[in-house]
């Protein structure tokens, strides 16, 4: 069977309705899926900045390079897991028993801002409640941490106190999007690989596309009282 762009649309427009109502079944299941089967994230963040308490009002380029070096220093001995031992002991006792000090390091990013002394920290949990208050004794054990650098005279400015939980990632659109694309394409394919398959003569055109012969008549069929004519033949 030859597929010509004809027949290509010629199947769309026949199973036009059908294709529909698959985007629309699936746009259903990724919807109920997304909203109710899988768990939220929630997240809080701040930001916070690396400072020096020596005044210096005529500092060179140097010496902000220096101060950003010291900003990566700090970063690599904020992502040991000491630090958020640290951390997870001056949780909470509900906060403590229900994540593990290697859950609070992988849902915790620290990364400084455009290059420069900033610092983000964002942290992530499965609840709402916990984000916040996560985030805050994340930045008090930063402030505290700041033992191993005893040869210089650095503070922790918060910049921006730990952000309320919000939703992160919330995918509802995008998952219905996608599974209402996918229906459809589900039910086109099918439609097509029916065609392909469909090895029935329905009318003379299919008779000469497969056999490659001349028609020399046919018998016509009736819609009521008129005379139904096929396709390439005179009646």
């Amino acid at each position: 069977m030859n597929f010509t762009y004809e027949k290509f649309f010629k199947i769309l427009k026949d199973n036009l309705l059908l294709i529909l109502a698959g985007g629309v079944l699936c746009f259903g299941i990724a919807f109920a899926y997304s909203k109710f089967l899988v768990d939220p994230v929630y997240y809080s963040e701040s930001n916070i900045k690396i400072q020096s308490n020596v005044q210096n009002p005529s500092a060179t380029v140097g010496d902000i390079n220096a101060a950003r070096m010291l900003v990566d220093s700090y970063l690599v001995i904020l992502d040991s897991y000491d630090f958020y031992e640290k951390v997870h002991q001056s949780l909470d006792a509900d906060i403590k028993s229900r994540y593990s000090i290697s859950q609070i390091k992988s849902w915790t990013s620290l990364s400084p801002r455009n290059n420069t002394e900033i610092i983000r920290v964002y942290f992530k949990c499965p609840d709402s409640k916990y984000a916040k208050p996560v985030t805050e004794k994340i930045i008090e054990n930063i402030n505290s941490h700041f033992e191993y650098f005893t040869d210089y005279d650095t503070s922790v400015l918060v910049i921006e106190t730990a952000r309320d939980a919000r939703v992160s990632g919330d995918r509802t659109k995008l998952f219905s999007i996608v599974g209402f694309i996918i229906g459809m394409a589900i039910i086109f394919v099918i439609a097509v690989i029916r065609e392909v398959l469909d090895i029935r003569v329905k009318s003379v055109k299919d008779i000469v596309e497969r056999y490659d012969m001349p028609v020399l008549g046919a018998i016509p069929t009736f819609k009521g009282k008129k005379i139904k004519k096929e396709e390439g033949i005179n009646v």
